[in-house]
């Protein structure tokens, strides 16, 4: 039935004859239809990601916060905004969450078939009873070989970026309108320098996605770069999301940053380098003017790693910090040009614009950990970090810059077995200590376990789940959720991944308020 009021009474009968047209009616019957106050939607990407004999799944954690039991309703549709039907499917799907209860559904138990294993791309909306549901997507594969989540987003975005481009491989954007209307984007490609490298124009017709790969689809005729990025205006507000796949290892999954949610101040709560890990840092100057920005590393101890850089970052720039040379090498600050860093082993010239010299990770012996400082000179700045992994480890994993700091946080899923672990990074910019209390549920809302910590001034704490809890180091956990309170506001992040560091995720992590 189309056309019904949402939260609305409805009466029925049902009027029937046989073939001597002797008519029957029967007694009356009502339905109540949902009521749906919060709409959330993620991206469904086709089965190219993966080798041949291997499979692609979508799964889901859906959290329902409030005090009352909610019920949601999950539809996938195409990119044209069909409703996707098929055999053994069922779409759309209604499910009830308790309060305090997380659900974990894998796309079989959603609709009873593999959407992506009959090459379907499009997106999914899932509608709830109550604003109080919230929660990620994930997609993997069956080999545990690529792997990201990335959050279930309601606010859609009119002016937003991806500052991030694959080098080589896949760069594919999602861009969902919700609306009834057709929507107008334009997509601006971006050198490093700030310069449009081309831009094209497209119509997104309501209800409807545009699902494109940069390289074969958008700018086909184009040599894009790697230190580019893209920034995307619309006429209506849509729902961004890209993936990043390199070759055909793992991906990551980034939500379109919001130009107007740029900030003069940013964290990276957790910086690692060692054997296995390398992080990169992408900052963008989304004002038009250019400015100086200030960026420091302070180790786990809260004592500073290297020198503070002071680097001038042009109008609508990009700088790429893809090396721990650039924090500890005393003559990057005589290899400054056009606001573009460098590592100090070569001059700027001979290296891609916007992104520093390739650094050889035999140069360190020891690991380098803690977390990142970013103050600009008054410029609004939007940015990401990367986690690749090194010595022939393929994951990939993103998350924003954190710029907003928050007193309470949820952890939305917990996954510590002999196959996954879960780290938490949390980070105290402060000169006063914090005091911290993580509390684990597991999946039906029941705490597991609860522990407290305390962080000095400029302390960072960065451990698996089962160094946090004890509780896990005696069972295996999949599924459920973190809290973490303290006195002050932190900057927080977590990281998934698989044990033999196949693939790995940065799961989004969100403010309670």
């Amino acid at each position: 039935l189309s056309g019904l009021t949402m939260g609305q009474l409805y009466h029925f009968r049902v009027l029937s004859s046989d073939a001597e047209g002797n008519l029957a009616v029967s007694e009356n019957h009502s339905f109540t239809t949902i009521n749906i106050v919060k709409n959330l939607a993620m991206p469904l990407f086709s089965n190219g990601l993966v080798s041949q004999n291997n499979e692609l799944y979508l799964g889901m954690a859906i959290m329902n916060m409030g005090t009352n039991p909610a019920t949601i309703r999950i539809t996938a549709y195409d990119e044209n905004g069909n409703i996707i039907s098929g055999q053994n499917i069922t779409n759309p799907v209604v499910r009830s969450i308790n309060a305090g209860e997380q659900i974990s559904l894998v796309d079989t138990e959603i609709f009873g078939n593999i959407l992506t294993g009959i090459h379907e791309k499009g997106w999914i909306e899932l509608g709830s009873t109550t604003d109080q549901i919230q929660g990620f997507f994930m997609m993997f594969d069956k080999q545990r070989r690529l792997m990201d989540a990335v959050p279930l987003i309601s606010e859609p975005l009119k002016d937003f970026i991806f500052t991030d481009i694959g080098s080589d491989g896949k760069t594919r954007i999602n861009l969902i309108n919700r609306n009834a209307d057709a929507c107008i984007v334009t997509i601006d490609l971006v050198k490093a320098h700030g310069d449009v490298r081309n831009s094209v124009t497209e119509i997104i017709e309501g209800h409807s996605a545009l699902i494109a790969d940069l390289y074969t689809d958008i700018f086909a005729d184009i040599t894009t770069d790697s230190t580019d990025y893209l920034r995307i205006s619309a006429s209506n507000s849509i729902i961004p999301f890209q993936m990043i796949q390199e070759d055909t290892d793992d991906i990551s999954f980034a939500y379109g940053y919001d130009i107007s949610a740029s900030s003069t101040e940013a964290l990276v709560p957790h910086y690692i380098y060692n054997k296995n890990y390398n992080t990169i840092l992408t900052i963008v100057n989304m004002d038009s003017a250019s400015s100086k920005s200030q960026i420091r590393l302070v180790g786990k101890d809260g004592i500073q790693i290297g020198s503070t850089r002071d680097i001038p970052v042009d109008a609508y720039s990009k700088v790429i910090i893809d090396s721990p040379d650039f924090f500890l090498d005393p003559v990057y600050t005589e290899a400054i040009s056009s606001g573009v860093p460098n590592n100090g082993k070569g001059h700027p010239k001979d290296n891609p614009p916007g992104k520093s010299g390739k650094q050889d990770q035999s140069t360190f012996s020891t690991e380098i950990e803690g977390f990142v400082e970013i103050v600009s000179g008054g410029a609004s700045l939007v940015g990401s970090v990367s986690y690749h992994g090194y010595n022939n480890q393929k994951f990939i994993a993103a998350t924003p810059l954190v710029s907003d700091l928050h007193e309470k946080v949820m952890f939305n899923h917990v996954a510590s077995n002999d196959l996954y672990f879960t780290d938490i990074a949390i980070a105290n910019p402060w000169n006063s200590k914090a005091s911290v209390v993580l509390d684990l549920y597991n999946n039906e809302g029941i705490l597991v376990d609860t522990v407290t910590v305390s962080l000095l001034p400029r302390q960072q704490l960065y451990h698996s789940l089962d160094e946090y809890f004890s509780a896990l180091q005696s069972i295996s956990q999949t599924g459920g959720y973190v809290t973490l309170s303290s006195n002050i506001p932190l900057a927080v992040s977590s990281l998934l991944g698989t044990n033999n560091n196949s693939a790995l995720s940065a799961l989004p992590e969100k403010g309670i308020e």
